[in-house]
């Protein structure tokens, strides 16, 4: 998890200029949640993998008597997320640094009042989970759900998106050809997108959860244009999307011609990438 830490922490202070997309689904996910608390806002809500506060702002401007905790793994975007939030201490709005995977921890946590965030008390616990483009990024969702259920009140409501596997499709097809027309040989040409799960792999995992009796789970196809493969690049840079780990884009001198090649490879895969 140091690698994701560290390069959303580097993009903190650009984030909100670059995660357009995330602002798209933000909005989808406002909406499921309103069509759900029609009649009563909920008491207390969790958001996990807050980064800077995109998603805990919209649900605080639309939740107005909600107590809200939101909490990502860099603390650089804490930081931030607290500044765009005009937080202060015994507001509504409270935020705290914390890896999602880390349960043992988490459970030791503790709010201003000092009780326990992660309580088991049942009027204590969350009305609403919530994670906005953000679970994706740790390594097992099952463990992540069987955690954070037991601090969900009867019939609550866990909401979440992910991006999928075709994240950076066009991208990862063209990086294929590339290498294969160039004198580079990487190890692994996969970027890390490719290895997030499938909607069916979600399912799968879901159906395990007998409490989840209103189960929904919708695949939506967003895109976003760019005039050219550095504006993706800068846009993958400015959001801390790490593709690292499984391939050797960053660690390649790109020279002009370089950039020029790998785009008309880019271009022409496009048209293709949905066709399956």
């Amino acid at each position: 998890m140091n690698i994701i830490k560290n390069s959303f922490s580097k993009a903190s202070t650009k984030y909100e200029n670059y995660a357009h997309i995330q602002n798209e689904i933000a909005k989808i996910l406002l909406k499921k949640i309103k069509n759900h608390f029609i009649t009563n806002d909920p008491k207390k809500i969790l958001d996990i993998g807050s980064g800077t506060g995109i998603f805990t702002r919209i649900l605080k401007q639309n939740f107005f008597n909600s107590k809200i905790f939101a909490f990502d793994i860099s603390p650089n975007m804490i930081k931030l997320a607290e500044q765009k939030n005009n937080y202060k201490k015994g507001s509504k709005v409270s935020f705290f640094c914390a890896d999602a995977e880390d349960f043992k921890n988490l459970k030791k946590i503790k709010d201003a009042n000092q009780n326990l965030i992660f309580s088991k008390n049942e009027n204590n616990k969350f009305d609403l989970i919530s994670a906005n483009s953000s679970i994706q990024w740790l390594k097992n969702f099952e463990n992540i759900l069987k955690f954070y259920s037991k601090f969900l009140i009867k019939n609550g409501f866990f909401i979440f998106s992910v991006f999928g596997n075709k994240k950076f499709c066009e991208l990862n097809s063209a990086l294929k050809k590339f290498y294969q027309n160039s004198n580079f040989n990487p190890d692994n040409t996969e970027i890390i997108s490719t290895k997030f799960l499938t909607k069916k792999d979600y399912i799968k995992i879901l159906e395990k959860f007998d409490f989840l009796e209103n189960l929904k789970i919708e695949e939506i196809f967003l895109k976003k244009n760019y005039s050219n493969i550095f504006e993706l690049l800068q846009n993958i840079k400015g959001t801390g999307t790490n593709i690292k780990k499984n391939t050797n884009i960053r660690q390649i001198f790109w020279t002009p011609k370089m950039l020029k090649d790998l785009e008309g490879i880019y271009r022409a895969e496009k048209s293709n990438i949905y066709k399956d």
